[in-house]
């Protein structure tokens, strides 16, 4: 695990998360995709995971898609693996993403996959590939995950930061 470890202040969640109290980490997850006009185009995503007292444990470089075309939502699934991949064994992760894509995923993952990656209106899921890695590291390394739409309200510095790195690296490869 890439370590920081850099202490800063507590971060500003939501004091009625139940989850806070047991979680070993807390994920922060971003991405960005810069879209021409065929709808084709690099997308970058951006991870954080802090302990609970706020230290920082990995603030990772933006990470660019393999391919010349990818999405945001593909990003934010990228991020989550790649957060995942430096926690530890065993590990309780609480990981706040926007919208909630990650949440859903996180939630039904496993019913995507025993339908053959179909959603309950059997239609194609998004992402199988990188969803199918999460289950994997869930499995192999015992990790439990909650997720939470990360609201405009909480860390919104940290937000604002990620954000831009994401959106820079997107920049930056086109």
């Amino acid at each position: 695990m890439k370590a920081a470890s850099q202490s800063t202040p507590a971060l500003p969640l939501p004091r009625n998360e139940a989850f806070l109290s047991t979680a070993d980490y807390v994920i922060f997850l971003d991405s960005s995709d810069l879209q021409n006009e065929d709808q084709s185009g690099p997308s970058a995503c951006v991870w954080q995971i802090r302990t609970m007292d706020g230290t920082i444990v990995e603030d990772s470089e933006a990470k660019h898609s393999r391919t010349e075309s990818s999405d945001e939502k593909r990003g934010l699934v990228a991020a989550l693996v790649g957060a995942l991949e430096t926690v530890g064994a065993g590990s309780f992760c609480l990981v706040y993403a926007p919208g909630t894509y990650i949440t859903d995923g996180v939630k039904h993952a496993r019913n995507w996959k025993a339908h053959g990656w179909r959603n309950s209106h059997n239609e194609p899921v998004a992402n199988p590939d990188i969803w199918d890695r999460y289950l994997e590291l869930l499995d192999n390394r015992h990790l439990e995950v909650f997720a939470r739409s990360w609201k405009k309200e909480h860390c919104t510095e940290l937000r604002r930061q990620l954000n831009e790195r994401a959106k820079g690296a997107c920049r930056d490869r086109n």
